[in-house]
């Protein structure tokens, strides 16, 4: 009755923001953790039936590398990787363990993160942020591609694709081509020229531009319907002109789409939030595992495709000559950035191959469980990378115990007695008498050492059981000897008459 009366009642107004609910708001920790059960005891919303005020700050837990450095995660890890690498940090964590069937025990990414070297287990850490540093690099270098989609001549001219040089030791008119995803730019100094009035009135011809410092400038972008014209593409002959523009069109044709360009560098931050996820046992998943290897692979295949046909269609049927002139061509800062990137994408494959995941995530677990229950099977079976790095080799010798001596009762007698024992009646006269002889002196026998238990040391062999009872024996049937030495000859005799 008391619960239908709470229902009943109309929510009460939510207050206004001052210091002390914006300080909560900032602060406030999430009311459970991502993947856990939403029956799970957490705090109360606030106020009235409005939505809790931690699922904002659920969202800026999530965001990639940089969000985890805010979120109250559970890792044991005690280096800075527990912020980039912890349950706020997983793939679509709110539904990471409903999904698990597809993304992370499929039968292809057990397969993948299965894969690897025991070493490189004991160095994940180090292989797998040299592989983020490569990303880093490899998305530096995109970024440099990605400046050549600029239509800006002076950003061109420093990122193009390709470049083309023409009759500066010709004595005619000194030309530089720049060619870019966007545009085309064609720069010449007529300053330089052997007749400076004939170089501006032909530059005026062909479409040329003034620019600061006497140099003139055209620029055609490659979506113009002209570009490729007979007129804009070159000069000389008809013939000339007509194959440098179909030479124009292949070029524009087999240049890289901007989607394809932009996606590329996009594309290197979950690629670095994956080896960044991958640093810490405890954040090591199979879905990551699997988009390191397969990502990697398929981008380089498309991209070097990309690449090959660019350079098939266009850069090697570039002509060696226009109106006599030769014309010298090369390889642009930006294709040089785009196809080391590439290159990159192997290195960050082979890092990931060898890394496996943790031997906890090869099987689906028996039970429900959360995301961090799920996580916590790694850390806890092995401990934190960082304690098995440290945790000192003990000896297998110094872990065994060492066997305890035997009983009095049962300890074998020694090699004399068992002897004297089992000898014939006729041997039997010559065994000296247990009690002692009158006038001889009784001799004292030597007792057995006692036995002293020393600690173990390691790289130190420990004696069995039964080579302490051989040594006891040998001790026991020299000190009979020794006795029998030093006996007075009237005892001989006496023992002897019988015989």
């Amino acid at each position: 009755r008391i619960q239908d009366a709470r229902d009943t009642l109309p929510a009460r107004p939510c207050p206004s923001l001052n210091g002390v609910s914006l300080h909560r708001l900032v602060l406030h920790v999430p009311n459970r953790l991502p993947g856990a059960s939403p029956n799970t005891p957490g705090r109360a919303s606030g106020c009235g039936r409005r939505r809790s005020l931690g699922s904002p700050m659920n969202l800026l837990y999530r965001i990639p590398l940089f969000g985890g450095f805010c979120a109250p995660t559970q890792s044991p890890e005690e280096s800075c990787l527990r912020h980039f690498s912890n349950e706020y940090t997983v793939p679509l964590s709110p539904k990471f363990m409903d999904l698990s069937p597809c993304i992370e025990h499929s039968a292809c990414c057990i397969f993948c993160g299965s894969r690897g070297f025991a070493w490189a287990e004991r160095h994940r850490k180090h292989i797998v942020l040299f592989g983020a540093f490569m990303n880093f690099v490899a998305l530096t270098l995109n970024i440099v591609a990605a400046c050549g989609l600029s239509d800006v001549p002076g950003v061109l001219q420093h990122v193009s694709w390709i470049r083309g040089s023409l009759g500066k030791e010709h004595g005619v008119v000194p030309m530089d081509i720049y060619m870019g995803i966007t545009m085309r730019l064609d720069w010449v100094r007529c300053s330089e020229s052997a007749e400076p009035k004939i170089c501006e009135e032909w530059t005026r011809w062909y479409g040329f531009r003034t620019v600061k410092g006497g140099a003139r400038q055209r620029s055609m972008r490659w979506d113009d319907a002209v570009a490729c014209s007979n007129r804009e593409a070159g000069w000389g002959s008809d013939a000339e002109a007509a194959a440098i523009a179909r030479l124009c069109e292949s070029c524009r044709a087999t240049l890289l789409p901007r989607t394809a360009l932009l996606a590329a560098v996009f594309s290197q931050v979950p690629v670095i939030n994956a080896d960044l996820q991958r640093s810490t046992r405890f954040g090591d998943v199979n879905c990551q595992a699997t988009w390191g290897v397969v990502g990697n692979v398929l981008g380089f295949c498309l991209n070097a495709t990309a690449l090959w046909a660019f350079g098939t269609a266009c850069y090697r049927n570039l002509p060696s000559h226009m109106a006599g002139v030769p014309v010298e061509w090369s390889l642009g800062p930006g294709f040089i950035c785009l196809a080391a990137s590439i290159c990159v994408k192997l290195i960050d494959a082979a890092c990931h191959l060898v890394v496996p995941t943790p031997r906890e995530r090869w099987r689906k677990p028996g039970k429900r469980l959360t995301l961090v229950e799920y996580l916590r099977l790694a850390s806890s079976s092995q401990g934190s990378e960082q304690g098995l790095a440290t945790s000192a080799v003990v000896p297998q010798a110094a872990l065994q115990k060492p066997p305890e001596p035997p009983e009095p009762s049962q300890r074998p007698e020694p090699p004399g007695r068992s002897a004297a024992a089992q000898a014939p009646p006729e041997l039997k006269a010559l065994e000296v008498p247990s009690e002692p002889l009158e006038g001889a002196e009784q001799l004292e026998q030597p007792t057995a050492p006692m036995a002293v238990k020393a600690p173990a040391v390691a790289g130190t062999q420990v004696p069995s059981g039964r080579g302490r009872q051989r040594r006891r024996g040998r001790l026991s049937g020299a000190a009979q000897g020794v006795a029998l030495c030093f006996l007075p000859w009237p005892c001989w005799a006496a023992s002897a008459a019988p015989l």
